[in-house]
């Protein structure tokens, strides 16, 4: 079953639920509380995602989407000190075409 998502770059994304040899869809997770990032980790794990890391600052997201090259990427706007997640975003969009979705509890 697909899901469609209108993503920070004004791209369509369409995330197709895992079956059968397909490869899992990668995921950077980058949020600054470890409570919140574990949930959202444990529940894209049970749904057959790939979490290719959980990056705390805006600086360590732009490095992991280089390095990982992910799918997705869901971005906390309030990262604390340094980079927002916002910026990261700009950057991250700018530079590797990756989907973003904000996710804050903001």
């Amino acid at each position: 079953m697909p899901v469609s998502l209108n993503c920070y770059n004004q791209a369509s994304l369409t995330i197709a639920l895992q079956g059968g040899d397909m490869p899992a869809e990668k995921i950077l997770i980058v949020e600054d509380d470890q409570t919140t990032a574990s949930v959202l980790q444990l529940y894209l794990g049970n749904m057959g995602y790939d979490i290719v890391n959980i990056a705390t600052t805006g600086r360590d997201a732009i490095e992991m989407a280089k390095s990982h090259q992910p799918d997705l990427v869901l971005m906390d706007i309030y990262l604390g000190k340094g980079l927002n997640g916002v910026d990261a975003a700009e950057i991250i969009s700018k530079h590797y075409h990756t989907p973003i979705i904000f996710v804050t509890s903001y």
